[in-house]
């Protein structure tokens, strides 16, 4: 049965290395989705054997979808750039019998700069699957929403996500998420009102910080829990009033 590594990217020549490592021996294909680097990236696929696709960025789903359609495995692992397999989830991987379910749910662990970021729960989301049993949900954005059919089951090992390495970089792409989330919610025809630019950002602090359980990260918890909170008032306060185009 073969397995297809599905992943997308625009100059993540810093990062994309070890997403890359972490599958040899695992996938029978890689097959890149990228949106017009200028760095090194497209260097490390051609070292790594992947077929790139060179599309201009345009959305998550959309770029996602677009490389799904060009695999040929039996089913499809989905990896971002900044995400790795653990060791353990490779072995896992390659011992079981895939076709037992249509989809399959991983469990995250977070990291920045190689220390992992505790919390109360795990994350876990679907990112292996047979090919014809999901697409993308190229209406949604920023962040990609898989449509599956069919049962799902669960690895028990997780996937690495070295999700940035300072708070600068993260308050960046906090900024450009709010900023593709308030465009893609005025397409769909939502609006919002003052309460939701004040009072939605107050309860996602407190859900991160207390339901999600980050406060268990200490520092690095509050400070996430302050730029997830910051993310949701400009999506909003963009949404409300009109806010700038992504770049």
């Amino acid at each position: 049965m073969r397995l297809s590594l599905l992943i997308i990217c625009q100059n993540e020549e810093r990062r994309i290395g070890r997403a890359l490592q972490s599958v040899r021996g695992v996938a029978d294909e890689i097959v890149a989705v990228d949106g017009g680097s200028s760095d090194g990236t497209l260097r490390l696929l051609e070292e790594a054997g992947a077929r790139v696709i060179r599309r201009p960025y345009d959305g998550t789903n959309r770029q996602k979808q677009a490389g799904l359609e060009c695999c040929r495995g039996d089913y499809v692992l989905n990896l971002d750039a900044d995400e790795e397999l653990s060791p353990e989830l490779a072995a896992e991987i390659a011992r079981t019998d895939l076709a037992a379910a249509p989809a399959w749910r991983i469990a995250f662990v977070t990291l920045r700069n190689g220390t992992v970021l505790r919390r109360w729960r795990r994350e876990y989301h679907v990112r292996l699957f047979r090919r014809g049993s999901a697409l993308y949900d190229t209406s949604h954005e920023p962040h990609d929403r898989l449509l599956t059919d069919g049962p799902v089951n669960a690895f028990r090992h997780p996937v690495l996500h070295h999700s940035f390495g300072d708070w600068v970089e993260y308050e960046k792409r906090a900024m450009r998420y709010a900023r593709l989330s308030a465009m893609a919610m005025r397409n769909r025809g939502q609006r919002a009102t003052a309460a939701d630019e004040w009072l939605r950002p107050a309860w996602k602090y407190f859900k991160v910080l207390l339901a999600d359980g980050w406060v268990l990260s200490g520092a690095d918890g509050f400070s996430y829990a302050r730029l997830a909170a910051a993310e949701t008032r400009w999506k909003y306060h963009w949404l409300r009033k009109g806010g700038p185009d992504t770049e």
